[in-house]
């Protein structure tokens, strides 16, 4: 098997999004079986190798691609159950502490706030921990991460 996936960091048969250079497009893009990184055409699905300089692009930028989240089954697990429970976005704040929030919370200097929220503690925190950071720019939004992940919510 060719090695393209560990440097475009997508698994064969893995469908990622591709966001052109071209202004607004994005297109999905895998690699196949042989090792050859394909693009799905809009109009039929079908899926076409891609050509030499769109592939030193996507090289060259791999920010350019948006790969689907890979959560273990008790990532799922949790997530889900926060939904139960009406909690939808996921934060952590300056200090690693991490909140589930019922509404779109707003970030200051130091934390999010939201009235609505729960301190997540213990093993939970350690499975989600790494997919809120403090670093990141918004919260996690739970259901939209799960069915990017291809989960039935």
């Amino acid at each position: 098997m060719a090695r393209i996936h560990e440097i475009l960091g997508i698994e064969p048969g893995e469908t990622a999004v591709f966001q052109s250079y071209e202004p607004m497009e994005k297109r999905n893009i895998r690699i196949n079986e042989v090792g050859k990184v394909e693009f799905q055409a809009f109009h039929t699905g079908e899926w076409y190798v891609i050509n030499v300089s769109t592939l030193c692009y996507i090289i060259d930028h791999p920010e350019s691609i948006i790969r689907k989240p890979r959560l273990t089954e008790k990532q799922i697990e949790l997530l889900k159950a926060l939904l139960l429970f009406s909690f939808h976005y996921l934060a952590a704040d300056m200090n690693n502490s991490l909140f589930a929030y019922g509404d779109l919370p707003e970030r200051s200097q130091f934390c999010w706030y939201c009235s609505f929220n729960v301190l997540i503690v213990g093993e939970a925190k350690k499975e989600l921990l790494p997919l809120a950071p403090w670093d990141a720019t918004k919260p996690l939004d739970i259901i939209q991460t799960l069915k990017d992940a291809g989960v039935e919510v």
